[in-house]
């Protein structure tokens, strides 16, 4: 197996996620503030704290009261978008906005903030959207529902609707028990990337044949058996999600194909135990323990985003076996041969993961990571 592993090339990755040109990203937790417009006194009211949104594409707006306020940051399940400084100062003035975060564009027009959310084929999805003055902050808590199944009874009948590959390259087939069926979408990573056109559905229904290339997923369907071929994987977790009707059922198939593991080629010398720890919302510290000290922590990746360590930090943890860093709500930090982690209290209300790499030469361990939400 190939080292995977290039601190440069890790470094760079984890700041180049961009939601749109309207705004900077960063990886922050959306204010919890949340006030509603009966019995207030604050300097900023909304009509409305809370909007559920419908499966396929909805529109919400809110109304709010105040001077001088502007929409501050976007932020959905994984990605969060912050509003540049001189869109803030523009919409302090009242002037317009307009920024699109992934399948969620937010809109500010006079005294009303649109919510546009593109269709959901997958399962209910949240947002929140920050609303600031110079002296108050609020919050607009947003859900948009899961794909409605329709009126009718399962007439597809999937063998499978969850599976997962493996980085290697990788075939899963599922097989279906009605007919007249179609695909409606296929999204990878959460995005819309191949949508059948008419002609390859109503052959799809008639015929059980289909055949499409997306990226690094082939999906094909012969005799309404589905085929999904995915080509090897590198360090990254690759998801997809592919949509069906036959007439008002509806139904999905979601995947995910794992990330190559940084073994290297040496054999274990490292000898991580435990290697993965459950925390529970409250928090707490845990210990791990290894064979030798001659060992560092490379990496720290929390909630997805990745924290490559530096070279004075990593000889440290080789010369000396000492090392503490903290991560958001994450610390980690090595004495001799043990490994302490821990994780300060989860109170957003979504579960939090992470993963500690440990190197030492060309082996690497994975320390995998995850906090229940309260």
């Amino acid at each position: 197996m190939k080292k995977v592993f290039l601190f440069t090339a890790v470094f760079l990755l984890a700041f180049m996620t961009a939601c749109s040109d309207d705004a900077d990203v960063q990886d922050v937790t959306p204010s919890e503030s949340v006030r509603s417009a009966e019995g207030s006194d604050a300097d900023i009211v909304l009509s409305d704290t809370v909007v559920t949104l419908a499966d396929l594409k909805d529109t919400a707006t809110v109304s709010v009261s105040g001077k001088g306020w502007w929409i501050d940051r976007v932020a959905l399940d994984d990605t969060v978008a912050v509003t540049a400084e001189d869109d803030k100062t523009m919409m302090a003035d009242g002037g317009e906005f307009e920024t699109k975060c992934r399948w969620l564009t937010v809109r500010r027009s006079g005294d009303v903030i649109e919510l546009v959310a593109e269709d959901n084929f997958g399962p209910e999805r949240t947002f929140y959207v920050t609303v600031a003055s110079e002296t108050d902050t609020v919050t607009i808590n947003g859900t948009q529902k899961d794909l409605l199944i329709g009126q009718w009874d399962d007439n597809i009948k999937l063998s499978e609707k969850e599976v997962t590959l493996s980085w290697t390259g990788d075939t899963a087939r599922i097989s279906t028990e009605g007919r007249g069926w179609w695909i409606d979408g296929i999204r990878l990573n959460g995005e819309l990337y191949y949508e059948p056109t008419l002609t390859e559905r109503e052959t799809l229904a008639r015929t059980g044949s289909f055949d499409a290339v997306c990226d690094w997923l082939k999906v094909s369907c012969r005799d309404y058996v589905i085929t999904l071929i995915a080509a090897p994987n590198g360090p990254e977790v690759r998801t997809f999600d592919i949509s069906l009707s036959s007439g008002d059922y509806f139904n999905n198939i979601t995947g995910r194909q794992e990330g190559e593991p940084l073994t290297g080629y040496w054999g274990d010398i490292i000898g991580l135990e435990p290697d993965s720890i459950a925390f529970t919302a409250a928090g707490g510290t845990a210990e791990c323990t290894t064979e030798n000290v001659n060992w560092a922590v490379c990496q720290i990746e929390v909630d997805g985003d990745i924290t490559v360590s530096t070279l004075p930090e990593r000889e440290q943890c080789y010369d000396y076996h000492v090392f503490e860093k903290t991560v958001e709500w994450l610390t980690v930090r090595a004495n001799g041969n043990q490994l302490y982690v821990t994780a300060a209290p989860n109170t957003t209300g979504r579960e939090r993961r992470f993963c500690v790499v440990l190197e030492a030469g060309d082996c690497f361990n994975n320390l995998y990571g995850v906090q229940s939400a309260r």
